[in-house]
């Protein structure tokens, strides 16, 4: 019920009619429309919308996260509208944050102070509200959900009699993190391996915490494998990316400790000042205190494994923050396609609260509610202008949709092969020459099709991009194609009156990754109902 109210009281901006100005927000409409939309003509899950940058297609859902929106679908579905649909998103992936991280807190220090204080720090951290408010990251907010869930399954993994559900949850949490925002997963990992480390330390059978482990990341990998493997095997093919990108997304030490609240984006460097980037005042006194209890206490060696690995974990997502991580985002960037390294707030803002629960837990009975009362109201007071946004609108569907070329901001997903100076041309027919009589146009998310009279046989070229998956028939019989200049579909047209279809048909490795996810799915489900040796 604290939680819950701690929640709303965190996001009653929501509760406004309409949407809001934020970052992300056009995207993200646009991505859940295109999403139902796919789903309704028969894509599940779709990778490939027709529709997008201008009708020439683009493969939106092979590289971007899908969590979400299946999560929307039976929202969608029971009559609330995408704007709807969208703000329920935000407040149940962030009620839900706060109690996986009571629950992983009451887990580790065996105290229900800990649970609440560790909650309420989670929620109310000034990058929780920028995430909603001003970013509008539906992706990043699910993985503040997913992370609390990820240490509860490894934490449980030194149990026996709870291995199958340690087993679980670390499944849940890998899928969750990586179907939420692949891109927050190199942020996640160095805090993970620290806190596995601790866990490993103190566990009595240290080989059946790594098999009970590893079984549980192999069982997530699988049920994200639908997404993961076919974002793998196609980003080989090569897309436009991110480049150096990341090089201008460092921040400096004193932003993290106190920087002005702001709601424009970053324009050119994010050491201008358009966005705070605070971890928050109470998480840094958390970290403090809880550093000065470590060193001056004398705490028993194992007890001190798992808070010194959450301030070391701290520590590090800090650093990688800074200009000085530099030299090693340059060797993640030639594994990987990177865009902003403040994506290590997330686990500083994590091991931060924390660490406030391991601090109740270790105080004597009488300071705890005085604790307690000290670190709510602190961050209640420091957060007190960031639970607001800029300005609420009210602007249709259709327009946020038809305003989105790509839904991607750099349309980073895009082959190298595709000449973008193409899309500064005003597309008439879906054929080119465009001289040639054309009838019948249908275009959905899946497919173009159309009837075309062609006066002799020629080649010609269709306005859609060419890629793994798109299929071409003439008159129903599938037909060979190939790639010309600007990146579409070219082929032999034979003269006279004919049907051209061109569509997005799964692929072999689409369909292997489907199938093990549905594998990984059914052992996820028996999971619980499975006798133990």
């Amino acid at each position: 019920i604290l939680i819950l109210a701690i929640s709303v009281l965190g996001l009653k901006a929501l509760l406004h009619p309409g949407l809001f100005t934020a970052h992300d927000i056009w995207h993200q409409v646009a991505r859940l429309y295109h999403y139902q939309q796919a789903v309704s003509e028969g894509a599940f899950p779709p990778y490939w919308i027709s529709t997008l940058a201008g009708g020439l297609g683009y493969p939106l859902f092979v590289f971007s996260y899908h969590l979400p929106w299946l999560l929307a679908l039976p929202i969608l579905k029971v009559g609330f509208g995408i704007p709807a649909t969208i703000k329920i998103l935000f407040f149940l992936s962030y009620t839900l944050s706060g109690l996986a991280m009571y629950t992983l807190s009451l887990r580790l220090f065996k105290s229900k102070w800990a649970g609440v204080i560790s909650s309420v720090l989670y929620l109310w951290a000034p990058y929780r509200f920028l995430t909603i408010l001003v970013s509008a990251q539906i992706g990043v907010a699910f993985v503040y959900t997913f992370v609390p869930i990820l240490f509860l399954g490894i934490s449980l993994a030194t149990e026996e009699k709870r291995k199958r559900l340690a087993i679980g949850l670390t499944a849940a949490g890998v899928s969750g993190i990586v179907l939420s925002h692949f891109s927050s997963v190199i942020a996640v990992i160095p805090a993970t391996v620290i806190f596995a480390l601790a866990i490993l330390l103190e566990a009595k059978d240290k080989k059946a915490f790594l098999l009970s482990s590893l079984k549980g990341i192999l069982l997530g990998v699988g049920l994200s494998s639908f997404y993961l493997l076919p974002a793998f095997y196609y980003s080989r093919l090569g897309v436009l990316g991110f480049g150096n990108y990341y090089q201008r997304h460092f921040v400096n030490l004193s932003q993290l400790i106190y920087s002005k609240w702001g709601y424009g984006p970053i324009t050119n460097n994010a050491k201008d000042g358009e966005l705070s980037f605070q971890v928050g005042i109470a998480q840094w006194i958390s970290v403090a205190l809880s550093s000065f209890l470590i060193i001056l206490l004398k705490i028993k060696k194992p007890k001190k494994y798992i808070p010194l690995s959450l301030i070391l974990a701290f520590a590090v997502s800090i650093f990688m923050m800074l200009d000085w991580s530099l030299p090693a985002w340059k060797l993640i960037t030639k594994i990987i396609e990177v865009d902003f390294p403040f994506r290590f707030m997330l686990p500083a803002v994590f091991t931060s609260s924390l660490l406030a629960g391991f601090l109740i837990s270790n105080v004597k009975r009488i300071y705890k509610p005085v604790l307690l009362i000290l670190f709510v109201l602190v961050a209640l007071y420091t957060n007190r202008n960031h639970t607001k946004v800029n300005l609420y609108t009210n602007i249709s569907v259709k327009d946020y949709v038809d305003a989105e070329f790509t839904t991607s901001s750099m349309n980073e997903y895009l082959p190298p092969w595709v000449d973008t100076s193409f899309f500064k041309r005003q597309l008439i027919s879906p054929l080119e020459p465009e001289g040639i009589p054309v009838k019948d146009v249908e275009r959905n998310t899946q497919k173009l099709s159309f009837e075309a009279v062609f006066p002799k046989e020629m080649t010609v070229s269709v306005n859609h991009f060419a890629y793994p998956g798109i299929a071409l028939y003439v008159d129903g019989s599938k037909v060979e194609y190939s790639r010309d200049k600007s990146g579409r579909v070219s082929f032999s047209a034979p003269r006279g009156t004919h049907f051209v279809t061109v569509k997005f048909e799964d692929t072999l490795p689409i369909k292997a990754a489907k199938a093990i996810s549905l594998i990984s799915l059914a052992v996820f489900l028996i999971l619980p109902f499975l006798r133990p040796r």
